[in-house]
């Protein structure tokens, strides 16, 4: 799986997201997605990305719009990293119950994204879009 080069943002660009979980192999570690391109691409992750239950870092850089619940469901997720996403206006309220989540990078995403209050009382903010879980 290529990471950080633009391939994988290209294909997702292409066919969604949902088609390249389904070529995805369960058990990885790591989800790295850049959409590299001018254009502005805002998807809807979906409910599929809680099969990757070994997940251990997720880099969606501008390419989301939304995320699922099924986010809870990655238990040994400790980095998320949602930087360059306007449009992303909400996390889900799911991602309050990761126990393993320890840094969340929300930088040059929707000034007024919405974290949800059980997420936000275990977080300190670290300024420009860095979120470290105490």
């Amino acid at each position: 799986f290529p990471s950080h080069d633009s391939l994988a943002g290209k294909f997702v660009a292409l066919y969604g997201f949902e088609e390249l979980f389904q070529t995805l192999p369960e058990d990885i570690k790591q989800l790295p997605i850049t959409n590299k391109s001018k254009e502005n691409i805002a998807l809807d992750v979906p409910d599929s990305l809680g099969r990757f239950t070994n997940l251990e870092a997720l880099l969606l850089q501008n390419i989301v719009k939304t995320l699922p619940n099924s986010i809870g469901n990655l238990k040994n997720l400790n980095f998320v990293s949602l930087n360059k996403n306007p449009e992303l206006d909400s996390l889900p309220e799911s991602i309050a119950d990761l126990p393993n989540l320890t840094f969340i990078n929300l930088q040059n995403s929707n000034p007024n994204l919405r974290i949800p209050d059980r997420l936000k009382e275990k977080m300190v903010d670290e300024g420009n879009g860095f979120w470290y879980i105490e």
